[in-house]
């Protein structure tokens, strides 16, 4: 008797805003669902898993919980910051899942999790679209070999905390050299890589100049804006020439903060610094 192949389905949990039957939340994600999930999902091998489908008895927190923690994959729709979704997302988070981080473009992120990579879409069709394509190559790489390394803020400082542990008491030469790394790094973390220029610029634009590796750019702030404002866009700006391999400009930035193209270009002017 030849055996049948046994295709092994996967398991993605959505974390996402729910709501009642009849408020827009659930419009929404029965939408998402269908026009975008099923159809991404279905050609990875993943079957979704969404807490309103959960036919388990017990409290749907522990069931909640019990999914994230025997997921494939998590897929978590941060629009609007709900706080049972930026829960759930930390807990996915503290076991290393491998989670993808989804919003609407009307969502203005926390600065903590501006560094990381979330998929910004519009809702509307080519929006839609959008978020597909964007979706099947974040799988594409979680799938491959070549991102075995889960990567996201607790990870990154469990890790650290780990290798500061071993650390200790040692004194060999690479050890000591490994802490020094280490101090060197929490010392740039305590301050700007940005070189902040006080002084106003011509037009009355306060200035900031920024080496990179590609080169210098020069970003000029509009003096007006509230200071919080300016930090806001000084830390995004960082965070882009850190922590991607995309070349920072005006356009990027606004897409960052959900702001719109005619209101960032009053806002903020990036451009090389020879200019």
């Amino acid at each position: 008797m030849v055996e049948e192949d046994i295709k092994t389905e996967k398991k993605c949990f959505f974390i996402t805003p729910i709501g009642s039957e009849d408020s827009n939340d659930y419009r929404k994600l029965t939408a998402l669902v269908e026009n975008v999930l099923n159809r991404v999902l279905e050609k990875f091998d993943y079957e979704i898993i969404i807490a309103h489908t959960i036919n388990s008895i017990g409290s749907i927190g522990d069931q909640v919980f019990y999914n994230i923690l025997n997921a494939d994959l998590i897929i978590s729709n941060i629009t609007g910051l709900n706080p049972n979704v930026m829960y759930e997302t930390a807990v996915a988070h503290s076991f290393g899942k491998p989670t993808i981080m989804i919003s609407e473009k009307s969502t203005k992120l926390p600065f903590d999790l501006i560094g990381d990579r979330t998929i910004f879409f519009d809702d509307s069709i080519e929006g839609t679209g959008k978020l597909i394509f964007e979706l099947e190559n974040k799988i594409k790489l979680i799938n491959s070999d070549e991102n075995s390394d889960i990567d996201n803020p607790i990870v990154r400082v469990l890790g650290k905390k780990a290798v500061e542990e071993d650390l200790v008491g040692r004194t060999d030469d690479s050890s000591r050299m490994i802490k020094l790394l280490m101090d060197i790094e929490q010392k740039l973390d305590k301050q700007s890589h940005l070189i902040v220029n006080k002084n106003m610029g011509k037009n009355n634009v306060s200035s900031i100049k920024k080496v990179t590796s590609d080169g210098e750019y020069l970003i000029k702030l509009n003096p007006r804006l509230h200071r919080e404002k300016i930090e806001e866009i000084c830390a995004v700006c960082e965070e882009i020439i850190v922590n991607s391999d995309e070349t920072l400009n005006t356009m990027r930035v606004a897409e960052v903060l959900n702001i719109p193209a005619d209101k960032i270009k009053n806002m903020v002017r990036i451009l090389p610094n020879n200019q």
